[in-house]
């Protein structure tokens, strides 16, 4: 096995979801713009609307950036991996700090939960609030801060977490 792999991103996939979201800016344009009807009440103005519009812009904002960002997916070697290059530092763990990897389903959609020995430690590392909060409701409602999607990647779910326990077992092995 090589001293490093990348994981590259999925343009295409990224395009795909890209494409989904700006459709629904649009549709919360659409809501609020659209001819006033007795069922457009301000409730579905301002949730639906505003709310697409707010949550769906800022996706669109980051899909772009991914998709002219020439960095990789996922950077694994010998000390461990990054999983979020946009924040290499906060984002890089050791293979002696994962205790266990298992896929959940959330929503049919498959995803790898990195399970940690102190994910406390792991979550105060992080320097973006935004991210530390997500990580900080991923403890509390999946039992760790680190869940990753294939969905951007150009791999598939199953082989992602057969190359990091794989990756686990051999780093782990030269430490004992």
């Amino acid at each position: 096995m090589d001293n490093e792999l990348y994981i590259e991103k999925s343009n295409f996939k990224i395009l795909l979801m890209l494409s989904g979201a700006i459709l629904f800016v649009i549709g919360g344009f659409w809501i609020i713009l659209g001819p006033p009807s007795d069922r457009k009440t301000l409730i579905v103005i301002i949730i639906g609307g505003y709310g697409g519009i707010i949550f769906f812009g800022y996706g669109t904002y980051v899909l772009i950036r991914q998709l002219f960002s020439s960095k990789v997916g996922i950077k694994i070697n010998n000390s461990g991996f990054i999983f979020d290059n946009t924040h290499p530092n906060d984002c890089f763990l050791k293979w002696d700090e994962i205790v266990q990897i298992e896929t959940i389903y959330e929503r049919k959609q498959k995803i790898l939960n990195i399970y940690l020995k102190d994910p406390e430690s792991f979550i105060d590392r992080q320097k973006n609030k935004l991210k530390k909060r997500i990580m900080r409701f991923n403890l509390d409602n999946y039992g760790t801060p680190v869940s990753i999607s294939t969905n951007g990647l150009k791999i598939k779910h199953d082989q992602l977490k057969a190359i990091l326990q794989t990756w686990i077992q051999k780093n782990n092995s030269t430490k004992a």
